[in-house]
């Protein structure tokens, strides 16, 4: 079986990295390297990472450089970006791995077997649990990997020219790698997200209305997002959370006018949403 690294950016998670230590440490397959890159961690995680860099010498913590970044999503790319750049073994798998997930022994070799048995697979993750509560995965082809155990094959993203530095990254990645041809797969291997996604990100109608500018930039096709914020209306806050994506969907398509994403990402989201909507009409 092919040989991977993991890339880990880490900021203050003294409660839970020990956990994902753990578990890659025990895994059946091991990393041929796992590159930490510590973004200043101020409570006590550093003293964690350097005393397993200490007894396993494939474990290696680098400081993050200074990044000149205010949204959690790019900065996250950023550090995954700064963390490749130190990698010193040639592999054919590179896995970008949260600071905060638990997961059983043989989850990488799930993984990586999945890819031997199909050369097309691009992109591949384990399936998200929280309180050993398995994620509901909605029923379309779309695929969208979990950005907190998520599995490139090298070829893969350097065909789709790495990873896009905005936010909904870990979904456009997907996007991206159809549209060359790849495939994209949730793989039936649980892994335990230690707290809730998206945590940092600030309070919930910032994060509604992140959310929408996001929507905007790609942009989403209009149809799709208005059918989208009808949705969230019936969820808290009520109302108010469509109208703060309303505000940020609106800002991105009248002030920016420049989506972060090359146009054949853009077309073949279009190419998708539209499926979905005509699936979900017709169904």
């Amino acid at each position: 079986m092919d040989s991977y690294s993991i890339i880990t950016p880490v900021k203050d998670e003294k409660g839970n990295i020990e956990h994902t230590i753990s578990s890659v440490v025990n895994q059946l397959q091991l990393p041929v390297e796992w590159i930490i890159v510590d973004d200043n961690s101020s409570d006590g995680t550093d003293l964690i990472l350097n005393d397993a860099a200490r007894r396993f010498d494939w474990i290696t913590i680098v400081k993050a450089e200074n990044i000149d970044s205010n949204d959690y999503s790019s900065r996250v790319v950023q550090l995954f970006d700064f963390g490749y750049s130190k990698l010193r073994r040639n592999v054919e798998f590179v896995s970008k791995l949260d600071a905060d997930v638990s997961f059983t022994s043989d989850f990488y070799f799930s993984i990586l077997k999945e890819f031997d048995k199909n050369p097309q697979l691009g992109i591949a993750s384990g399936h998200l649990t929280i309180g050993n509560v398995p994620e509901k995965l909605p029923i379309t082809k779309f695929v969208c990997t979990r950005g907190a155990t998520k599995v490139y094959r090298l070829s893969c993203l350097k065909d789709i020219g790495g990873i896009v530095s905005f936010q909904g990254w870990d979904t456009l990645d997907n996007v991206a790698a159809r549209a060359k041809g790849w495939d994209v797969e949730i793989i039936a291997k649980n892994f335990e997200h230690l707290k809730k996604e998206g945590s940092k990100v600030g309070n919930r109608l910032y994060s509604h209305f992140r959310t929408g500018y996001y929507n905007g930039a790609i942009p989403y096709l209009w149809i799709y997002f208005f059918l989208k914020i009808i949705y969230v209306i019936n969820q808290r806050p009520y109302f108010v959370g469509s109208l703060f994506q309303l505000a940020g969907y609106c800002k991105a398509r009248l002030f920016s006018r420049r989506s972060p994403f090359p146009n054949y990402v853009v077309k073949q989201l279009h190419k998708e949403q539209f499926s979905m909507l005509t699936f979900n009409f017709f169904k």
